[in-house]
């Protein structure tokens, strides 16, 4: 986890490992977007992503039950307000995602594709 108080991006990057800084330095290049989601459109869209990643690693899990659960995440992240989703466009396409979840002054990647 990162604490996340009073940091410039500079000072956060500083924190990545080189490989995260070359893949930042490489979605700013191609123009990647990313937004935090705000509708259950976009985690349907994330869990698509997230589903697709696991048949290219031929690994077996389940859209509709990983579906249901970022739902109930989403939903329930709404009414805590402890994470949130992220989605990475490229123009209208999510093309990455991720799931932070917040814990007192820190943020911690959950889950992503």
């Amino acid at each position: 986890m990162l604490k996340l108080d009073d940091k410039s991006d500079e000072q956060l990057l500083k924190h990545f490992s080189e490989n995260h800084r070359r893949a930042i330095k490489k979605g700013k290049k191609y123009n990647l977007i990313c937004r935090k989601l705000s509708t259950t459109t976009e985690i349907f869209q994330f869990a698509d992503g997230y589903s697709k990643m696991f048949m290219r690693r031929r690994i077996k899990r389940s859209y509709d039950k990983s579906l249901k659960s970022f739902i109930s995440i989403f939903e329930w992240l709404k009414n805590k307000n402890v994470g949130f989703f992220v989605g990475t466009y490229e123009e209208e396409k999510m093309v990455g995602g991720m799931l932070i979840l917040i814990r007192n002054d820190r943020a911690e990647y959950y889950s992503g594709f």
